[in-house]
């Protein structure tokens, strides 16, 4: 899914969503089903805001916090973090520095209502698997955006969106995956 700019600028009727990134499944969750507490949290967070609050959240364990306070992180994280970067290390621990901005924005209310409503009064489906398991969902017809990592081969070799990286035999997999898809009259 990546950001999700491209589901949610077309706007599909029916579609699944999905990406490995169990943080940002989780917000995309969140977004859909408790929107109102997440802009809550947010605003408190956006007073916070401080380096050391940063610090402060960049070392919370994921796992250790409820869905909500995930979101929450997720976003102040990408908001406030160098660059809105997303990048783990090999323990799969965030690891992008302070944006120095003094300033936090997080979100803007109209754009997560309008996700949320979008979200839930369509045919979504929010999955947290490798897309490889998502082949037997795969009809005639269907449209497939897919947003891998780039190829560590051709780029500056950052493929870090995940603790395990993303290969170059990887970048086969998928290559495959996608005949498989075409096969399937999937565009």
């Amino acid at each position: 899914m990546g950001g999700g700019s491209v589901f949610l600028n077309t706007q599909p009727k029916q579609l699944i969503i999905n990406d490995l990134n169990q943080e940002l499944i989780t917000t995309y969750r969140i977004i859909k089903n408790n929107p109102c507490q997440l802009m809550e949290l947010l605003q408190e967070n956006e007073k916070k805001h401080s380096a050391e609050f940063y610090e402060q959240l960049r070392q919370q364990e994921p796992e250790k916090l409820t869905h909500l306070e995930v979101a929450a992180r997720f976003i102040y994280l990408n908001k406030t973090g160098y660059n809105g970067l997303y990048r783990v290390n090999k323990k799969g621990v965030f690891n992008v520095p302070f944006g120095k901005k003094e300033k936090a924005k997080l979100f803007d209310k109209k754009n997560i209502l309008a996700a949320s409503e979008y979200l839930n009064n369509n045919q979504v489906e929010i999955h947290n698997k490798n897309y490889q398991e998502l082949l037997p969902l795969i009809q005639k017809n269907d449209f497939l955006f897919v947003d891998p990592p780039y190829d560590s081969e051709k780029s500056n070799g950052f493929t870090a969106y995940t603790a395990n990286g993303f290969t170059r035999e990887n970048q086969k997999e998928l290559l495959s995956f996608l005949q498989e898809a075409e096969e399937k009259e999937a565009k």
